[in-house]
């Protein structure tokens, strides 16, 4: 792959020892760099080999190869558990590894650790059955949030049974009795939620998937099955399952075995939690989308198709509308939109994106009236509860508006519409208020280490294996932390828009450079208007419409900005504020 290297044994740099031949301190920073870049952009080793021996050619003090740079196992010992393999890494160790990436000032202040546990499944090649199923851990109550793996399993297929869950159910009953020591700090640990999609819930609980009659894992109401697909078209979602009646197993058509989560002094029925990354953005918003635009199918020839609520036209100035806004998002929107010709390929983040801030754009005077102002319902209500803040104040309230959008959904968009997804909302303000806003408790940032697994895998040999090496890599390198601050402040559009303390709006124009807390200038706008006033005023979610008729530039101090915004200009001097409600440091 590279040219060798001229071998030359009287070769020697001619430049200043000095300056060459680095102090045993640097050349250990060196090495502890080179290992971090080998390991976090996962570097092949042929590729690292070639890049110690030019710098060893060049007087530093280097080992050899990658595998001794990074301390690479030569063996991984693999069990076969649940008819696939498996590798145990433990709760505990990956928690001190963890915690090496928080200052001391965090760590002194912390006695807890909150943890959240995700389990689900990963295909890991498009032309084989080979999926991994790793069992992923995350501290909750720090910031950031950061991933690790617990345990590993990997096989053709999903797991025959739950003991692959054993191990770790083990060392999680005795870390939440006893706690975690980490040299003379001890931590009490505390399972805070499981967060999981819906067959992989139902497979870790031991219950019914979602595709079952008694699927609903918070409530016993029964669905029905109507026309080959199980719908939910009572709306009351009581009573509701308590942790008792979960363990007695008092539904029996609910149960399909026994959970080893049962082992834990928690409660099994609001421990798994309801996921919105899954629930809302992948199932809700994107099956509406898909009923706008193609109809309802159904799977009976006695049943009429339900024609699409938007015409070929309709779809396609909604799809310029959307690429028309790839300008104005800010850079922390890591995917800009897209077309809905290429919906079926739309990522969670995307209709996240749409969810809570395009869709009530793009949608607006072409969606029919009643279907808009239903989209706003279910717009309202998860911009509500996706913020810590307007969690603690309008919960309430968005529950209302969620009950409201599921009740009618089969009157808007048919009677196959409320399904498992749509029923699951009912009980979404339940997991934010317990969580502090749904963004403590969801999917994108597994989803996220997931992707980072996908890249350890370099060839179809014992992939696991290779998953367990390259993170052993990572682990055992010396932490060198030199991130700076995320708050980066910038003059240029898209992303200079912010909402100050005061509620004002205001774009950044001008950052003094020689200053460390500096006043910053900005044109900020006094007078706003709602977008809309149905379901609600749009106030409560942030978002506004002004003019650069009322705006007035001001000298501002950097810390009465409150949070990132997103500026549309609409033409006709007309402006639209979104205010950012989810979270985006991960």
């Amino acid at each position: 792959m590279y040219p060798e290297l001229v071998q030359n044994d009287n070769f020697c740099y001619t430049g200043d020892t000095t300056s060459a031949l680095l102090d045993e301190e640097n050349t250990q920073l060196l090495k502890s760099y080179l290992a971090q870049w080998a390991s976090s952009c996962n570097v092949p080793q042929a590729t690292t080999d070639y890049l110690l021996n030019i710098l060893r050619k060049f007087g530093h003090d280097l080992l050899k190869t990658a595998r001794s740079l990074q301390q690479t196992r030569r063996h991984v010992d693999l069990k076969h558990i649940s008819s696939m393999g498996y590798h145990y890494l433990g709760i505990a160790a990956e928690l001190k590894n963890a915690l090496r990436c928080y200052s001391e000032e965090i760590l002194q202040t912390t006695n807890e650790l909150h943890l959240s546990l995700n389990i689900d499944g990963l295909p890991l090649f498009k032309s084989s059955r080979v999926t991994l199923w790793p069992v992923l851990g995350s501290i909750i109550n720090l910031e950031p949030e950061i991933v690790f793996p617990i345990a590993l399993t990997c096989g053709s297929s999903k797991p025959q049974d739950l003991k692959f869950l054993e191990e770790t159910v083990g060392e999680l009953k005795i870390l939440m009795q006893n706690g975690l020591l980490i040299g003379e700090k001890p931590y009490s640990i505390i399972l805070s939620c499981i967060v999981c999609d819906a067959p992989a819930k139902s497979m870790a609980k031991a219950i019914k998937n979602h595709t079952g009659y008694s699927s609903c894992d918070r409530c016993v109401i029964r669905s029905k099955s109507l026309h080959r697909r199980m719908t939910f078209a009572d709306s009351t979602a009581l009573p509701l399952r308590t942790d008792s009646s979960f363990r007695e197993q008092t539904d029996p058509d609910h149960h399909r075995g026994y959970s080893p989560f049962c082992e834990l002094r928690a409660d099994m029925v609001n421990l798994f939690m309801v996921d919105y990354m899954h629930c809302v953005c992948l199932g809700v918003m994107k099956r509406l989308l898909l009923r706008w635009i193609r109809g309802e199918k159904t799977t009976t020839k006695h049943v009429p198709f339900k024609r699409p609520s938007l015409s070929a036209h309709q779809v396609q100035i909604i799809s310029e509308r959307l690429l028309a806004l790839k300008t104005h998002l800010p850079k922390i929107f890591a995917r800009k939109p897209r077309s809905l010709v290429e919906v079926d390929r739309w990522k969670a983040t995307e209709l996240r994106q749409f969810l809570l801030y395009t869709g009530k754009i793009v949608l607006s005077g072409i969606l029919r009236e009643d279907l808009y102002e239903h989209f706003l319902t279910l717009n309202v209500a998860i911009c509500i509860l996706v913020s810590k803040h307007e969690t603690e104040q309008l919960a309430e309230f968005a529950h209302k508006l969620l009950t409201s959008f599921v009740k009618k959904c089969s009157e808007l968009d048919g009677e196959m519409f409320p399904v498992y997804n749509v029923h699951m909302l009912m009980h979404l303000s339940k997991d934010a208020i317990v969580f502090g806003g749904l963004d403590k408790c969801f999917a994108f940032r597994f989803e996220n280490y997931m992707q980072h697994i996908l890249k350890h895998v370099r060839s179809g040999k014992n992939p696991l294996s290779q998953n367990v090496k390259r993170h052993k890599e990572s682990v055992t390198i010396p932490f060198v932390n030199d991130k700076q601050s995320l708050k980066n402040l910038t003059s240029e559009r898209p992303n200079n828009a912010y909402v100050l303390e005061n509620g004002d709006l205001c774009e950044i124009l001008e950052i003094p450079v020689d200053s460390v807390a500096p006043e910053l200038k900005c044109r900020v706008f006094t007078s706003k208007f709602p977008l809309f006033q149905s379901p609600c005023t749009s106030n409560l979610i942030g978002a506004y419409t002004t003019s650069f008729h009322v705006a007035t530039i001001k000298r501002i101090p950097s810390s009465l900005l409150a949070s990132r915004a997103i500026l549309l200009e609409l033409g006709n001097s007309k402006i639209v504020f979104l205010s950012i409600a989810h979270e985006f440091f991960y």
